[in-house]
């Protein structure tokens, strides 16, 4: 069999762009493209790669109040527990890209399908992210493997779905031979002409910029050598990077080819914003739900399913509607004006209100996320020529991930800070005003900080009505601070919406090419 039919592709010229048409051919010229057993296999490959992976991302965000109850003398720094995943995603994302397209995955579907098999992998990747949370709660709730230690549990069911994964990778997972930019050149060439200063100066400066925001405030001082030190050269080395990508190195990390297109840059920057609802909302919706609502750890599951189920509706959706009328733009329009109305709904949440409040700024955060995420990746993929797409999606998950890195950082900061201006006084106000002795005030904040009842009681004054008051106005103290986080989300979200109107048609993109085949 000749190699075009082994792989079923259509090559662009080499240089040439997605976005141009011209470069393309027609759909009456392009080769017929059939369903088969091995296209379903490699599919199910990597709609497993979904599931285990968002599985992953899931499940210990999900799992941040219980791990802190384990092990209360660390609460201060939980929001390492989800930063642990961003920080490795962004910095290694930017990497990925490039390697897997010298080393084979690619695309094997054509491109009129894309949005469609994109919105069944969002549908596999939200099913981890409902069943995530409530297995991981029932393992809680009822202490698997001891008190306080049921959230040990997804972790190791975490290891087992990447397991089976990799066999199935291993066994199904055969992508034909990417189209090439360097033509006929070996593998091991092509390794050496990996960017690999920009590769250095990324990853070493996101690292210590990224580290460096999570140790600011909490636990070190701004004004700490140690945060200082890693923000100012974690900020030099990306500067460096983008001077070096931007006039030096014009086929590094950012390939100047992938900037053909202007979709591309504007994808980057609302896939930027994107990360923080996404890893943002994994990281504090839980704690929201655990310190307002609930403190079961199923029910806490329960809370989160209008978030994760409506991620699925709201993907599937949006690939529906987008296979259907080949236009990205509308949707994403939508998705963003959904990231502001959500904000602000969130921004007026109350302790002790019944579900069906709760559900719809969630439900509406929920198809958001879906949907942006999507169809900017469908977008990126359609405008990046055949031989870059693994490189470009790559690019646009670093993206996500550094904006999730950042909006864990800016969301941490913002709430550590009104939380230490607001508790004091809402606490002090109610249990004056109860009844506690003002001699005994101070002891009492000390011992609601370490949240110890046993210990408040043995206070002097201290009443059983007291101790309402002083859980009341916590609570609502605790609500105060929660809703200046989606407050600060708000002009990000409106920016976005604002260039998210600048997006080209993707109409002309969507065609039956197949960017590159499978191997039979």
């Amino acid at each position: 069999m000749e190699e075009k039919k082994e792989s079923q592709q259509i090559e662009f010229s080499k240089g040439g762009n997605a976005g141009d048409t011209e470069n393309q051919h027609p759909d009456d010229d392009a080769e017929e493209f059939h369903w088969n057993l091995p296209i379903f296999l490699n599919l199910l490959a990597l709609f497993a790669c979904y599931f285990s992976s968002t599985w992953a991302l899931i499940v210990p965000s999900a799992s941040i109040p219980f791990i802190v109850a384990r092990f209360p003398q660390q609460a201060r720094i939980a929001a390492w527990i989800a930063a642990s995943v961003s920080i490795p995603n962004c910095v290694l994302q930017a990497l990925m890209g490039e390697l897997s397209d010298i080393l084979g995955r690619k695309p094997f579907l054509i491109t009129d399908k894309r949005p469609m098999l994109q919105g069944i992998a969002g549908i596999i990747a939200g099913l981890a992210s409902i069943a995530g949370p409530i297995i991981q709660g029932a393992f809680i709730k009822h202490n698997v493997g001891g008190a306080n230690e049921g959230w040990r549990a997804g972790f190791y069911m975490s290891a087992g779905f990447f397991a089976m994964t990799l066999v199935l990778l291993v066994l199904f997972y055969h992508p034909a031979t990417r189209p090439s930019a360097e033509g006929g050149m070996s593998i091991s060439r092509r390794i050496l002409e990996i960017d690999w200063l920009g590769v250095f100066l990324v990853a070493s400066g996101l690292v210590l910029f990224l580290v460096g925001l999570q140790y600011g405030g909490n636990p070190y001082p701004w004004t700490s050598a140690r945060v200082l030190c890693t923000l100012i050269i974690g900020a030099v080395l990306l500067i460096s990077f983008g001077f070096y990508n931007g006039f030096i190195r014009k086929d590094g990390i950012l390939h100047h080819a992938l900037f053909e297109h202007r979709n591309f840059a504007i994808c980057q920057v609302l896939s930027f914003v994107g990360g923080f609802v996404l890893f943002g909302g994994q990281a504090y919706l839980p704690q929201e739900i655990t310190n307002l609502f609930t403190r079961d750890a199923v029910l806490t599951g329960v809370y989160n399913l209008p978030f994760n189920f409506l991620s699925i509706v709201g993907s599937f959706g949006a690939g529906a509607i987008m296979g259907k009328t080949k236009e990205a733009k509308t949707l994403v329009v939508v998705s963003f004006v959904l990231f502001l109305v959500g904000s602000g709904l969130m921004a007026v949440m109350q302790p002790h209100i019944n579900f069906a409040a709760w559900f719809f700024p969630t439900a509406i955060f929920g198809i958001a996320v879906g949907a942006s995420t999507l169809v900017l990746a469908v977008v990126v993929s359609l405008c990046t020529p055949n031989e870059y797409i693994a490189h470009a999606m790559s690019l646009l998950a670093s993206s996500r991930a550094f904006g999730g890195s950042i909006g864990i950082t800016i969301f941490e900061q913002i709430f550590s800070s009104k939380e230490k201006d607001i508790l004091p006084g809402k606490i002090s106000t109610a249990v004056l005003d109860a009844g506690l002795p003002s001699s005994s005030l101070e002891e009492f904040l000390i011992g609601s900080e370490h949240g110890i009842t046993s210990a408040l009681l043995n206070i002097p004054g201290v009443s059983q009505a007291v101790l309402e008051a002083g859980s009341s106005a916590m609570v609502q103290g605790l609500a105060d601070s929660y809703r200046f986080i989606w407050y600060s989300l708000i002009p990000f979200a409106f920016v976005t919406l604002v260039l998210a109107f600048f997006l080209m048609s993707t109409k002309a993109q969507m065609t039956r090419q197949v960017a590159a085949g499978i191997r039979h």
